[in-house]
């Protein structure tokens, strides 16, 4: 069957290589069944893989931020499950809306912001594509992958630009700047563990009586055995040869086909209006310098400081309007205002290069690496009817990798989230849904389109509680931090009653030799930029309602202990112009957000969403709650 489906895939992937730079798609031999969808938007579905690796994505995000591995118990109290169909939903309508907008990525931009990344480059500065594809493959995506997300975030820009809101009330953003930036100075004595006397031994009862009111916490994950089977195009293309005659055979037949398209060099100056734009257009005719007027005028911010360079293109590039320009102006000479979705261009062609044929030394290598990947191409198809032949024959995967030299991989007591499995978003869905012993069916590879996972699962290691002695360890653990914390708690009590009575933490500290607990720290914004990390929001909240030298009326919970907390100061800051600018761009930036949410909410209530809760609470687990 694979045989069949092969030349129609390769002529369409061929087309798809040929026609642009993010060369992303679907292999039409896999479909999406009813358990791989997780949401459909107005019609566009949604797949598990991509809610997974969406959901993997935001769980590393996360693990950067709080600086290490997640509890399940936190990742569950986050919803990050719920925030990332949500935040799906969200893409999609953008997405949408966009699009019906006319709203195009430049593939010239997204090129230039790979490139120019610096997380994709060598020790040397430079950009390199091993360090490009290793980068995002931490992030669980390939590279046409990321590609793809990189392209759509773009057009989604341009959506979010059109709330852009300008607010120019300098007596309101002075005394709104004043109240925001106010700085203020706190005073915290510090109580941790060196500070109580020794922790009573723990008696085998109170681990016995522990144990039996919390047992239902002390359990071992369910997990799973296994072995995987891949098989890929790109690792058989050794297994293939091309010579240079064949090579020259595909040119001669055919060498209108390899002949480069027509690309123009233009720059342009975008403005909002048709006023402006005219108003461009009168100055260069006077005789005003393009490049100068460029970094002065436009509002394209990737574009101006380049004198409005947009580099070589060609016509499918660009918007349709701007193109139509473009490719009917003579080098030099300037356009009439020009309206796209963006706002009004002012063109002016620098350079042509017409359509011209190559010669077969200049394509050869090019032919004879596409002629490998086709026929790579069907020693993968012919490879998976002989994987598919012997997994019927009753063949166990390692058999079979060892007698077709494949890669295969075995698992051990794996969790249904696990990003150490090759493949883990594709493979893992579908390796919890088989029973011992079974064999999946081919599994699709998101963003890869020729290659193929099978999965044998080898053993179901089900869900069990842990018996006390499996749990004593972390029992005592357990017991022996809430005394802890219990001690730490009673002696900051008795501290903070006593600072009621001497009205100063400073003189609490001197009574107690604890003054090298004691910190002051300035510079904390209502915001809690510049707070202790420990100082939670509301906390704050409280401080700026207060008055110097008051104290909160209760102890405040920190990584190590308890913490007393009292105002020194607050301190107004007026700004100065260039603050007081920046500001006013932040402000503008917060009303867009909020005009973007508003419009996404409207759009969400206006849209047909279907939520697959099962397939969804399948991958995600306890990090989704059913809506």
């Amino acid at each position: 069957m694979f045989k069949n489906a092969k030349k129609l895939f390769a002529q369409v992937f061929m087309v798809l290589l040929a026609a642009s730079f993010l060369t992303w798609g679907a292999n039409s031999y896999f479909v999406n069944t009813p358990k791989s969808i997780a949401i459909e938007v107005n019609g566009e579905k949604v797949s598990v893989s991509e809610l997974q690796t969406e959901y993997n994505f935001r769980l590393k995000e996360a693990e950067k931020q709080f600086g290490g591995k997640l509890s399940q118990e936190f990742l569950n109290a986050m919803q990050l499950g719920n925030t990332t169909v949500n935040r799906l939903i969200t893409s999609k309508l953008a997405l949408d809306e966009a699009h019906s907008l006319g709203f195009r990525a430049s593939p010239v931009g997204l090129r230039a912001q790979i490139v120019n990344n610096p997380a994709f480059h060598d020790e040397n500065g430079n950009f390199n594509k091993e360090v490009y594809r290793a980068s995002v493959s931490n992030y669980g995506f390939s590279t046409p992958g990321y590609e793809k997300v990189l392209k759509e975030e773009a057009v989604k820009q341009n959506l979010y630009n059109i709330f852009n809101t300008n607010i120019n009330q300098d007596d309101y953003l002075v005394k709104l700047f004043k109240h925001i930036n106010a700085d203020m100075t706190i005073r915290s004595l510090m109580v941790n563990e060196s500070h109580i006397g020794d922790i009573p031994a723990i008696t085998p009862a109170e681990v016995k009586s522990y144990y039996d009111s919390n047992s239902h916490r002390f359990t071992a994950e369910e997990t799973r055995n296994f072995t995987t089977l891949a098989v890929r195009a790109d690792k058989l293309k050794d297994r293939v040869t091309v010579t240079e005659a064949e090579a020259k055979e595909v040119y001669d037949n055919n060498p209108e086909a390899f002949a480069s398209e027509e690309e123009r060099q233009a720059r342009h100056i975008l403005v909002s209006s048709e006023d402006e734009a005219m108003d461009i257009i009168n100055q260069l005719d006077k005789g005003a310098d393009f490049a100068t007027l460029a970094k002065e005028k436009s509002t394209d911010t990737f574009t101006k400081n380049k004198g409005g360079d947009l580099g070589f293109f060609v016509y499918a590039d660009m918007v349709e309007a701007f193109s139509d320009a473009a490719f009917n102006l003579e080098v030099g000479a300037i356009s009439e205002p020009i309206k796209s979705p963006f706002g009004y261009h002012v063109i002016q062609v620098t350079e042509i290069q017409a359509e011209k044929p190559q010669t077969f030394n200049e394509v050869k290598n090019s032919i004879i690496a596409d002629l490998k990947l086709e026929r790579s191409e069907d020693v993968y198809y012919d490879m998976l009817d002989q994987v598919e032949d012997k997994i019927a024959a009753g063949q166990k995967l390692e058999t079979i990798a060892k007698e077709l030299n494949l890669i295969s991989n075995k698992y051990t007591e794996v969790k249904r989230i696990n990003s150490n499995v090759t493949f883990a978003t594709d493979v893992l869905p579908v390796v919890f849904d088989l029973n011992e012993g079974q064999v999946s069916d081919p599994i699709l590879v998101e963003g890869q389109d020729t290659v193929t996972v099978f999965a044998e699962l080898n053993k179901l290691n089900a869900e069990r509680t842990l018996s006390i002695d499996e749990a004593r360890e972390q029992i005592i653990s357990e017991i022996t931090d809430a005394k802890k914390q219990k001690m730490v708690a009673d002696k900051a009590q008795e501290l903070l009653i006593e600072r009621q009575n001497k009205n100063s933490l400073s003189k609490v500290a001197a009574a107690h030799n604890m003054s090298s607990d004691l910190f002051e720290t300035a510079g904390i914004k209502r915001n809690a930029t510049g707070a202790p990390a420990w100082l939670k929001q509301m906390h704050i909240n409280l401080l700026f309602a207060m008055k110097e030298g008051q104290a909160l009326s209760s102890l405040v919970s920190t990584p190590d202990g308890m913490a007393l907390v009292e105002l020194v100061k607050i301190e107004d800051k007026n700004p100065d112009e260039t603050e007081l600018n920046i500001f006013k761009s932040q402000m503008s930036n917060a009303w867009q957000e909020d005009l973007f949410a508003q419009y996404m909410l409207y759009k969400r209530n206006q849209a047909s969403i279907t939520i697959n809760e099962s397939s969804i609470k399948a991958a995600l687990g306890s990090a989704y709650v059913s809506q």
